[in-house]
């Protein structure tokens, strides 16, 4: 639970500029982004990789790195 302190806090650090949320990845998808798979497709396809080969034998993150 937070408290009233911790909720002050939160708004200072807000009103300076520092405060960076951080939100799942299912906010993506209501805001028209893709999801994580989708993303890994679109990547895969712009670096002239087939998705459906790369599910089966690559690593998803040293695309995404790459």
């Amino acid at each position: 639970m937070s408290s009233p302190t911790d909720i002050a806090l939160l708004r200072d650090i807000q009103r300076a500029g520092k405060l960076i949320p951080f939100v799942g990845a299912g906010l993506s998808i209501p805001l028209g982004l893709p999801s994580w798979s989708q993303l890994i497709d679109i990547i895969a396809e712009q670096l002239g990789y087939d998705p459906e080969v790369l599910k089966v034998s690559g690593n998803e993150y040293q695309l995404a790195e790459y």
